[in-house]
């Protein structure tokens, strides 16, 4: 069977059989067969960028609390 996106032939290369970190290293054109890892990788990343920004606010109100000399 012939790869038809890029996300599919590192699959067969590799036999990550999630392809979750294979998709964020290397953004593929998704295929048919490949909706429902999309749609994961699209949560993922939701839930990473959320995540990074909660960080960041923790960092500030940290900084703003040393600032005042709480």
């Amino acid at each position: 069977m012939t790869s038809v996106c890029d996300g599919c032939a590192c699959e067969e290369a590799c036999g990550h059989a999630g392809l979750r970190a294979c998709a964020y290293r290397k953004p593929a054109r998704w295929c048919s067969c490949d909706m429902l890892r999309r749609a994961q990788a699209e949560r993922d990343a939701l839930l990473r960028l959320k995540c990074e920004r909660e960080a960041e606010i923790v960092r500030l109100e940290e900084e703003l609390a040393a600032a005042r000399g709480e």
